[in-house]
């Protein structure tokens, strides 16, 4: 056989012996090619796709968890929402509040107003200075806000040291109060 393709390339003029030559020497070149990287990646073996499979997983898991977590919150808005009354007296509630802390001497200001609220709840909030306050009956007071089964919040409060009594307190609070609109 090798002596049949011998004779037959004898016979050929040299420039066709040259190219057949290098034709089987690409054809032999891709065919060892093929055969070694076909051989050493045949593609994602079982430990890998395991390995995959188990991080899918895990990060499932961990988006899972992030939804539980995500709809408690949801859960605990929606009770304190259906729990705060609609028709909610926020200055009153402050003003007891204030009572009980003994606080309410220092209020300078409370100014009561609508807030934004949605179709689903409404806002209303309080804003309040108060003056010559000392740090403890303050933190009784924003305790017994957060604390309250309202559905009340601190949104914003600025507290200044006051410069001719350096133990008490200078403070601008706004308090909101939330509630779930009739019908949701």
């Amino acid at each position: 056989m090798i002596q049949k393709i011998k004779n037959y390339l004898l016979k050929r003029p040299p420039r066709e012996r040259y190219i057949i030559i290098a034709g089987l020497a690409v054809a032999v070149f891709f065919i060892l090619y093929w055969l070694v990287t076909g051989i050493s990646s045949p593609g994602p073996s079982r430990k890998s796709r395991l390995e995959s499979t188990l991080a899918k997983q895990k990060e499932f898991h961990h988006v899972l968890e992030k939804y539980k977590a995500l709809h408690s919150s949801v859960e605990e808005f929606d009770r304190r929402l259906n729990q705060t009354q609609q028709d909610l007296d926020l200055f009153a509630v402050l003003n007891a509040f204030a009572q009980q802390t003994g606080i309410r001497e220092q209020i300078v200001k409370m100014d009561p107003s609508e807030g934004s609220g949605t179709e689903y709840y409404q806002e209303r909030h309080v804003d309040m200075n108060l003056q010559k306050i000392p740090l403890r009956p303050l933190v009784r007071f924003l305790q017994k806000i957060e604390g309250s089964e309202e559905f009340l919040r601190v949104t914003k409060i600025t507290i200044k040291r006051r410069f001719d009594q350096s133990e008490t307190l200078d403070v601008s609070i706004r308090v909101n109060a939330y509630s779930a609109r009739q019908g949701t």
